[in-house]
């Protein structure tokens, strides 16, 4: 591959991952300190093995980690921006498709 494509990927990865790590609750994650242990040489194993969080868990977890949007949250205004969104997605596919097929 290109030295040049090879560098441009490897600071587009370090800027990704920068980004990432303003978000503590991704930080702290366990997938990240698993990614992150340079002891670990299967780290797909490793991954495998984090057991599976009840929804009570993970609910637990987003809360606490997206304090302020829970706090504030507005179900109206959320189911909205979720129609939206699905609206904006269902376009998007069927402008993919007129172009490609």
């Amino acid at each position: 591959m290109d030295s040049k494509i090879v560098d441009m990927r490897q600071k587009l990865l370090d800027k990704f991952c920068l980004r990432l790590f303003k978000f503590q609750f991704l930080r702290d994650s366990e997938e990240m300190k698993i990614f992150l242990n340079s002891s670990i040489t299967d780290v797909k194993k490793a991954l495998n093995s984090i057991s599976n969080h009840s929804q009570e868990d993970l609910l637990a977890k987003y809360q606490s980690s997206f304090v302020d949007y829970f706090l504030n949250y507005d179900e109206t205004v959320g189911r909205q921006k979720i129609t939206d969104f699905q609206t904006f997605l269902k376009k998007a596919l069927s402008n993919i498709r007129v172009k490609y097929n």
